[in-house]
């Protein structure tokens, strides 16, 4: 089968576009919007025809799911649709979802991690064109050694440009409380509880560790949390102690190794994960 490799993640996939989905499907009563329909509503609320796009991005993600009556939300859509900031529920899910085990698969997603890990490094940083320019460089070098073993990859045809970088900044300006402010990207010192304890789920299935057993964060570990959650380093204890006290079905403290210190115990995350 024929690899095909995409690697630009469109702005008209931000956060507008995806809510006015998640906003037409809100109001079905457990049912589906024929896809017709859906587009409809859609550009009513954006006053103008969607694109492609943000659905793709949704189905991704499993947040929508196409059945013999049309799209409705799965059962991670209704969790992201229910809660506070879904902005950065969306934003941690689309970090986490590409997996080097299976590279060819959400390449685009590998761009919105690898831009969001290259503006972190560099943060505070002002963004500009210079600035988007040296960051589209940066992902063509980085693509090479992870995508070149599928066989597809072209740096030639390689779909990656500035816009790339503005789909991912779509996101990240719409995250509570603010990455982005006139501009400038920074560090926040705090982020939603729940976007905490999905990244600890998520790495701890990356690491291969199993619900309701110990799990040991690791200068690795913590540095995945702290760019994923795009946080300040210095406020991850903060954030993993209130994360414990107000996700408690979800992450709990577990055995204090005299060696490597607490450990977290995850639960089950549901449709989450």
């Amino acid at each position: 089968m024929t690899v095909t490799l995409t690697f630009h993640v469109p702005p008209d996939a931000g956060p507008d576009q995806v809510n006015a989905i998640f906003s037409a499907l809100s109001f079905v009563d457990d049912g589906a919007l024929p896809s017709t329909t859906l587009r409809e509503q859609v550009a009513a609320m954006l006053g103008k025809q969607p694109r492609g796009e943000a659905l793709a991005l949704a189905r991704d993600l499993q947040l929508v799911k196409a059945t013999p009556a049309g799209i409705r939300l799965t059962p991670r859509g209704k969790v992201v649709t229910s809660v506070a900031e879904p902005n950065d529920l969306i934003h941690g899910l689309s970090y986490f979802a590409w997996s080097a085990q299976a590279p060819e698969r959400l390449s685009r997603l590998w761009t919105y991690r690898t831009v969001v890990d290259l503006l972190w490094e560099a943060a505070p940083v002002m963004m500009d064109p210079m600035l988007k320019k040296r960051l589209v460089e940066e992902l063509l070098g980085r693509a090479g050694p992870v995508f070149a073993p599928t066989g597809a990859f072209d740096p030639g045809r390689t779909s990656l440009g500035p816009k790339s970088v503005d789909g991912v900044q779509s996101w990240l300006k719409q995250l509570t409380p603010a990455v982005v402010r006139d501009r400038r990207t920074e560090r926040r010192q705090r982020c939603p509880p729940l976007l905490m304890a999905l990244a600890l789920g998520a790495t701890a299935r990356q690491v291969g560790a199993e619900l309701g057993t110990d799990f040991r964060l690791g200068p690795e570990e913590r540095a995945t949390l702290c760019r994923g959650c795009f946080l300040d380093p210095a406020a991850l204890d903060t954030m993993l102690e209130w994360t414990v006290q107000t996700q408690p079905h979800r992450v709990r403290w577990g055995t204090t190794n005299a060696r490597y210190g607490r450990q977290l115990v995850l639960a089950d995350f549901g449709p989450l994960m």
